[in-house]
């Protein structure tokens, strides 16, 4: 039989315990001489957890390998089951996958019976044993990191910039505990910023993105990197540097934010020595917040924002200020962030930019014989697109069908006592259930397709549509202006010598057939993309 070897260890410590990769292999081996198997390919995975899927890339690729057509092996052969997966229904569901490609899963240390049914119990005996001592290990590890951070040392996530990692003389159950000492060149760099959001350069207050701009045009680096907006922030509001280092604020494993009680605080060695001047610099900070409003929404009501891409960096445009907000901009994100110099993409004056593009989308875009074209071409990449999708549909509708009856089998088959709801039971309907909900989507996709895309309008429909979208486009202010604008345009891209308008012909055959003749006053409404064809990453018609 053609084996692969999957070995995996979590942390150096597992390692150092006698779960060595090494160790694992020699086991194996042992067992694959043993046993007169042949094996075809070894994966090795180091400092991975079993509850993570997306950081083990090498047993994603182990187990694409084994769900292929190429089918390289016929067994996965581990240490322990345990090593696959530790939460005992992945683990299960993976098998299950596996089995329906002939591909078995062999734990050498855990040699399971030869009858199906008790293998089924044996393996899920130890996958939720092994899975309960984890979650176990788990929770003794938050303890003893909370304790560990209570006790004045550094759990191992990097330093606050300022500070450094300095290993102690403590021994740890991996190496010497750690604590937090003063990173002297980058505590220079703290202190700076801290003066400068109090007192400003040269008699000048200065913002968090003004400081970031000067500290890049003096050469200072935020770890290797030119200083951005987000940077400052995070020096400015981190109590570490008045000696209080703040831990456990937030549950890695939901990312929410933990109630102040479980906070953890370090005393650690300050970097300001004025105290107060931390608290001095909050105050200066809040009171340059906005105030009451409800929402972004209500903050910023642009017309373009949202459309405007740079051409240059790829970023996009957002409104900006000058001379305390008597004149408006938009600018690119770059340029606010990092400073002026990053980015060629031209700074546009709202008012005047504003009405360039109205006019420009009035004239050339809603336009009777450009909007026919539109059309025409629709026509043809419609039918074009549709005919190789007949095929595919039946096919699906086949498998709905077959689906269906599966789910409806196992329904019956315990509603007749033959199989026990259990836990792995429902995980596989679900599982069942979620194909069958991905097979009816595509359906619904294709039939979708097999009709226009818009529905079929005249002259006076076009007619109705173009005066009222182009008496709305003529003033900025116009209350349906943003309405019109964005149901006929999908970007607005902005490079230093020209200005880029594009759109997509199924959102304005979409927009034009679904306009109301009877309320040429009104806006159109916002209608789905139609798209020419579907894939797993899905793309629009052209524009």
């Amino acid at each position: 039989m053609r084996v692969a070897f999957y070995v995996r260890v979590s942390t150096d410590r597992q390692a150092e315990e006698g779960m060595s990769i090494e160790r694992q292999l020699a086991l194996m081996h042992e067992w694959a001489e043993r046993e007169k198997h042949q094996v075809v390919e070894v994966f090795e995975e180091l400092g991975s957890s079993a509850f993570i899927d997306d950081k083990r890339p090498i047993f994603e690729h182990m187990v694409e390998l084994a769900l292929s057509s190429e089918h390289p092996f016929d067994a996965i052969v581990v240490h322990l089951q345990s090593r696959l997966y530790r939460d005992n229904v992945k683990r299960e569901f993976l098998e299950s996958r596996l089995a329906k490609r002939e591909v078995k899963v062999i734990s050498v240390s855990q040699p399971r019976p030869v009858d199906d049914s008790t293998a089924y119990l044996i393996r899920n005996v130890i996958g939720i044993i092994d899975e309960f001592q984890s979650r176990e290990n788990s929770k003794t590890v938050i303890e003893c990191q909370r304790k560990n951070a209570e006790h004045g040392y550094f759990n191992g996530s990097r330093p606050p910039f300022g500070y450094a990692s300095i290993a102690t003389d403590v021994r740890a159950r991996s190496g010497f505990k750690k604590k937090l000492e003063v990173h002297h060149e980058e505590a220079e760099v703290v202190r700076r910023i801290y003066q400068l959001a109090e007192f400003g350069d040269a008699g000048v207050d200065l913002g968090m993105k003004r400081i970031a701009q000067l500290l890049n045009k003096e050469g200072a680096q935020y770890r290797g990197k030119k200083f951005t907006l987000q940077h400052i922030e995070r020096v400015l509001k981190n109590r570490a540097y008045i000696g209080e280092y703040v831990s456990f604020k937030r549950d890695g494993k939901n990312a929410r934010m933990r109630p102040e009680s479980e906070w953890v605080v370090t005393q650690v060695p300050p970097i300001l020595s004025d105290r107060d001047q931390f608290f001095r610099v909050q105050q200066i900070l809040a009171s340059r917040q906005l105030v009451n409003v409800e929402s972004k929404s209500t903050q910023v009501r642009t017309l373009l924002t949202g459309l405007l891409v740079c051409g240059v960096c790829g970023k996009h445009l957002t409104l900006s200020t000058g001379k305390s907000g008597r004149y408006k901009y938009y600018k690119c994100a770059t340029k606010l962030k990092i400073g002026p110099g990053e980015c060629s993409c031209p700074s546009l004056p709202k008012e005047e930019f504003e009405k360039t593009v109205l006019a420009a989308v009035a004239n050339e875009v809603i336009n009777p014989d450009r909007i026919k074209e539109m059309l025409t071409s629709l026509k043809s990449l419609w039918e074009e697109a549709v005919e190789p999708n007949r095929r595919r549909l039946l096919a699906l509708q086949r498998s709905e069908v077959d689906q269906q009856d599966r789910i409806r089998v196992l329904y019956e088959q315990v509603s007749d006592h033959k199989l026990e709801l259990d836990g792995s039971l429902q995980e596989h309907i679900r599982t069942l259930q979620a194909k069958l909900r991905t097979i009816q989507t595509e359906v619904y996709v294709l039939k979708s397709k097999q009709q226009l895309p818009f529905k079929k309008f005249g002259e006076g429909q076009l007619d109705s549509f173009v005066c009222a979208a182009r008496g709305a486009l003529q003033e900025p202010e116009h209350p349906n202006a943003k309405a019109f604008l964005r149901a006929v345009v999908t970007e607005i891209r902005v490079e230093p010598s020209r200005i880029r308008i594009r759109g997509s012909r199924a959102l304005m055959a979409s927009t034009v057939s679904r306009w109301n003749q009877g309320t040429p006053d009104g806006v159109p409404r916002l209608v789905s993309e139609w798209r020419g064809w579907q894939e797993s990453n899905p793309r629009p018609l052209g524009s």
